[in-house]
């Protein structure tokens, strides 16, 4: 016989009321409604112990003191004289009860139960525990009817289980629903209280508030929407509404806060979560929760493996739900946690945030499937997904929609939420020149962007759609944090009068030529205040290119530079564009196909021809390349490129030029560009 387990006794931990403890001054079991209440409290504890995967007691010889406390050491001695008046021993009284309890047990519960029952003497007193082990197999319920008289105490298939400090009645299809005998089972799949609910919905939280750190203020947030101006939150609302649809796809251009949206959506569902179950604490309810459940996965993190196999892909699922299990006395996930998913009751909610970052199409095509299979096998989720544009996906099942780029109206909103006494004047004048630049308009547009350009006021603040992972309990490989821009505006310098170097029409003829300037340092040129297009175009153009790198993309600097070169080499005019080929053979298809993705590049509906999303992008992007090719030293080659630019594109290159480095491109050119003839 195993050791007598003296803490249960001793250390108040183990004697409370809990989930998995009841307590007893002592048990008349050979009264019938006592038996009936002996036989409701082992199959609660039993069922408990069950779900939890641990293992329960009723403890008897403890009673509350008369002050509230319970650890007043009663013992079981009416038990006991009750067998010695009947001129038994106090070890043949040990072995009656013991006898007469179990069969009390083996006669009104199934499936077969096998408790310890174990006696001893603490403090001169007879005390003693009913254990019972947690076992695989159906919810334990009563196996027969107990009448006595006109009395009917228990009823057969009547089923408890322990909640709080008490036990509640619940049915048997809840603890396994659809007659699958091990579904909740712990050894299967965790039986979840309202207070794991809670525990798991608050680290959800504590996961989203990592995320979006550097998220905009919650005044400056501005609302997605799709084409037809319908805020992308009622159609989310509308989609999780619907029975009918399960998949909802979020399309939209690097950058336009599709990570950010979702994050959002998971941190809100998790807080109404995290209410329902503290309510159902109070209340004392056995209920899951009747909202959304949220499972914010990141599909960068996705391996190979579960990229091409559901059964993997569902594992990875699982393994972010680790809160709900992680309190398990032998430290070991459910075997079949999955299960979870074909419970009825709780409404889960996939988001599975970025596509396009899983690699190629045939990559992309390969997960589709996946996820198909997924869905098929647990048609109960919902599911919404993220990508970029270039989806290869046709399914009639699928709603996909696309957000639309911010219109002028919210970049004002966003920019005027960051207003202070010190910075007023500067965004005021921001916002005329955004007016002012047609480019600018469609580039502020984009989230990540807008956000970029907040640098140019002396903000820092950051919108993307993609975040650096939190430390997380599901093994996820963690990245490195995206970086915000250096630039910070002088606290010495004075807000400049703002005059834009293009004409009033804001055409892209930019005036030139512009007057040689010493030189800056490039850490003096962050602090100014951008009044031009081609330095705004700078400071957001480089902390894009850096957010690019710490997704995680491959030769971001490679990528960067054939961007420049194409600009510079490939297009005579602006705005121009190429063929895909040609465009091919400088970036590899990977690599065009990435820069599409991130929205520096475009293309027309047949594939044929790629151009700058905007003008002034082209633009910008030859002089870039004319200023790595002069700091160089290759001024032959920008002499070959101006050969072949039509007299405007030269002009507006120069003039980008000249303002991006405060040097003239022309008496740069003369003099170097003489001697290498």
């Amino acid at each position: 016989m195993p050791d007598f387990n003296f803490d249960l006794f001793t250390q108040p931990d183990q004697y409370e009321e809990t989930l998995l403890r009841d307590r007893k001054a002592f048990v008349e079991y050979w009264k019938d409604s006592e038996k009936a209440e002996f036989v409701k409290d082992v199959i609660a504890l039993a069922n408990t112990a069950r779900m939890l995967g641990e293992p329960a007691y009723l403890i008897l010889g403890v009673q509350d003191k008369a002050d509230g406390t319970f650890d007043d050491i009663c013992g079981i001695g009416e038990m006991f004289e009750r067998q010695i008046r009947h001129g038994k021993t106090e070890e043949q009284a040990k072995e009656t009860i013991r006898h007469e309890m179990a069969d009390i047990i083996r006669r009104y519960i199934t499936p077969l139960l096998s408790p310890g029952i174990q006696f001893t003497k603490y403090r001169e007193k007879i005390v003693g525990y009913v254990l019972i082990r947690p076992l695989t197999g159906e919810p334990f319920r009563v196996s027969q009817e107990f009448r006595s008289g006109r009395e009917t105490y228990l009823r057969q298939g009547q089923s408890w289980l322990r909640f709080g400090e008490s036990k509640r009645d619940v049915a048997v299809e809840e603890l396994a629903p659809e007659d699958d005998k091990l579904r909740y089972c712990y050894a299967e799949a965790p039986y979840v209280l309202p207070s794991i609910w809670q525990r798991y919905f608050e680290q959800v939280q504590r996961e989203m508030l990592k995320l979006t750190a550097d998220a905009p203020e919650e005044s400056a947030y501005q609302e997605l929407r799709n084409d037809k101006g319908i805020p992308i939150s009622k159609v989310v609302d509308d989609f999780l509404a619907q029975n009918d649809e399960h998949w909802l796809i979020l399309q939209g251009a690097a950058g336009c806060g599709k990570s950010l949206f979702l994050q959002r959506l998971a941190d809100s569902l998790a807080q109404n979560g995290e209410q329902e179950m503290r309510d159902a604490q109070r209340l004392e309810q056995f209920v899951p929760p009747n909202g959304f459940i949220p499972v914010y996965y990141r599909l960068r993190d996705l391996t190979p493996q579960a990229r091409t196999d559901s059964v993997r892909f569902t594992r990875t699922l699982c393994n972010l739900l680790a809160p709900l299990w992680q309190d398990n006395h032998n430290g070991r996930t459910p075997s079949h946690s999955e299960k979870l998913f074909d419970n009825p009751r709780p409404r889960w909610l996939i988001m599975l945030d970025g596509l396009d970052e899983i690699g190629a199409h045939e990559r992309r095509r390969e997960f589709l499937r996946t996820l198909t299979e997924f869905m098929q096998t647990y048609p109960r989720l919902r599911v919404i997904l993220t990508t970029r544009p270039g989806l290869p996906l046709q399914n009639e099942q699928v709603k996909l929609v696309e957000i639309a780029p911010l219109d002028e109206m919210q970049v004002e909103d966003f920019l005027r939420a960051y207003r202070t006494d010190q910075n007023d004047e500067e965004i005021d004048a921001f916002i005329e020149c955004y007016k002012a630049w047609e480019d600018a308009r469609k580039l502020l547009s984009v989230p990540v962007y807008l956000n970029a350009a907040l640098a140019t006021v002396g903000i820092q603040r950051k919108v993307t759609d993609a975040q650096l992972p939190p430390e997380n309990v599901s093994g996820q490989n963690e990245s490195n944090d995206n970086h915000d821009s250096k630039n910070q505006k002088s606290a010495e310098s004075k807000p400049k009068v703002i005059l834009s170097t293009l004409p009033a029409d804001a055409s892209l003829e930019v005036e030139n030529p512009v007057t040689e300037e010493t030189k800056k340092e490039d850490d003096e040129r962050k602090e100014e205040f951008v009044d031009t297009l081609p330095r705004l175009m700078e400071r957001v153009y480089k902390p894009f290119w850096e957010r690019e790198a710490d997704r995680g993309r491959q030769n971001i600097k490679q990528l960067k530079c054939h961007t420049y070169r194409l600009a510079a080499t490939s297009m005579s005019a602006c705005p121009a564009h190429v063929l895909r080929d040609r465009a091919r053979r400088l970036f590899t298809e990977k690599g065009l196909r990435w820069v599409l993705e991130m929205g520096v590049l475009d293309d027309d509906n047949e594939w044929e021809h790629i151009f700058f999303t905007i003008p002034s992008a082209q633009v910008y992007s030859a002089a870039k390349q004319v200023q790595s090719d002069i700091e160089g030293g290759f001024v032959s080659a920008v002499l070959r490129y101006m050969r072949r630019w039509q007299e405007a594109y030269r002009a507006q290159i120069q003039s980008f030029y000249n303002d991006l480095t405060g040097n003239s491109l022309s008496t740069i050119l003369q003099t170097q560009g003489g001697s290498n003839g």
